[in-house]
């Protein structure tokens, strides 16, 4: 494929993307707010440890930021903002890779709203020296709650984990960050300590470190705040489901430009993929057209009724998700799990293909398709 770049390792070739994604205060995805896509230049990235690596190291650190790729964590809150029109509605959340001072002082600046997991021990103002010493200073709330600590694979030297419950407690208050090394300035802040109590034998302990421009002024505050860091998986969920569902790395084009229209689409699908799913497990019994087109719920129980012998009645969500699976090839027995988002993908992309052949079948198919069923991606 032509057009493409270096990733980590330098005899590899790809590009990368950043994706901006919507996600409700309940917890389920509402769309795409945008995406980025980039190549690093071949013979611009080194391996770690050697003299090419040092080299290319200095010649990051001697670029302003703008001409950084960590740009694009300014970039997208700048155009999500743009593109809602509503000031103070978004909450822009990040991982350790989004602690970027730049990015807080500008956010400051302008008005925004974010929520990020501390990476770096910064110099703050007052009697500490360190943000984490700072932290540690404030009380500890006697409070507790449980929270799910999602699975992870192995990866950077890391061993896998698997998923379980957590017991934290938080302790909360007011920072000042000041500013690197060579520039001026400082950034008032909340910062927000999880940490687990008495966590396993041989487990690794939840500790996160969250900054945010909220003002977190009680205990409510700060759990609140530790809720909606915690929807920041749903990424990584989408991300799975563009991979494994979608397939989008084994797709085969001569160039990116066209790899990238491909791309688009399964962007857009998959997003709706992962709210469908996360709507049917929280509110199983709400009607499937709160989710569904007229013509994807039409279909779905047309074809089970035809296939499987089930009988007119109103279609739940959970049931529109099973069902959807089915056309991928889940059995939906007893003994198996839930469907994986291969069977689920194959699944919507079948579905696509027979609302197609519904919607061409019509005398007047262009005025018969509904606003909803219209914008829906295809594969």
């Amino acid at each position: 494929m032509t057009g493409l770049g270096e990733l980590g390792n330098p005899k590899n070739r790809g590009l990368f993307a950043h994706a901006a994604l919507a996600v409700g205060t309940d917890g389920v995805p509402l769309g795409l707010l945008g995406t980025q896509t980039w190549v690093r230049p071949i013979g611009g990235v080194g391996g770690g440890g050697n003299r090419r690596s040092r080299r290319t190291a200095k010649a990051r650190r001697a670029k302003s930021f703008d001409e950084k790729e960590s740009v694009r964590w300014w970039t997208t809150i700048e155009e999500t903002e743009q593109r809602v029109d509503r000031p103070g509605l978004l909450l822009h959340v990040g991982d350790r890779e989004s602690d970027i001072y730049e990015v807080l002082a500008r956010s400051k600046q302008s008005g925004y709203r974010v929520l990020v997991r501390a990476s770096h021990d910064r110099k703050v103002a007052g009697e500490y020296s360190s943000l984490w010493e700072h932290v540690e200073s404030f009380d500890e709330s006697e409070d507790r709650q449980v929270i799910e600590v999602p699975e992870r694979p192995a990866k950077d030297g890391k061993p896998a984990r698997a998923a379980r419950e957590a017991t934290v407690a938080l302790r909360f208050g007011a920072v000042t960050l000041c500013a690197p090394k060579k520039a001026a300035g400082s950034i008032e802040m909340w910062a927000i300590l999880v940490r687990e109590v008495d966590p396993p034998e041989g487990a690794e302990a939840v500790e996160w470190l969250l900054l945010t421009l909220d003002p977190i002024e009680t205990v409510e505050h700060a759990w609140l705040r530790v809720e909606w860091y915690r929807y920041r998986w749903r990424i990584e969920e989408f991300f799975k489901v563009l991979k494994t569902g979608c397939n989008v790395e084994k797709r085969q084009f001569e160039a990116r430009e066209t790899f990238e229209v491909s791309l688009g689409c399964s962007l857009l699908a998959a997003a709706r993929l992962l709210a469908l799913t996360k709507r049917a497990r929280l509110e199983p019994d709400a009607p499937a057209s709160e989710a569904l087109s007229p013509d994807e719920e039409h279909i779905l129980i047309q074809h089970a009724e035809a296939h499987r012998g089930r009988t007119p009645s109103p279609l739940r969500l959970a049931e529109a998700v099973m069902l959807i699976a089915m056309l991928g090839g889940y059995k939906g027995r007893s003994c198996d799990g839930p469907p994986g988002w291969i069977t689920l993908w194959r699944g919507y992309r079948r579905l696509c293909d027979m609302v197609d052949g519904y919607r061409l079948a019509r005398p007047n198919p262009l005025e018969s398709a509904t606003p909803a069923s219209a914008a829906h991606p295809r594969h």
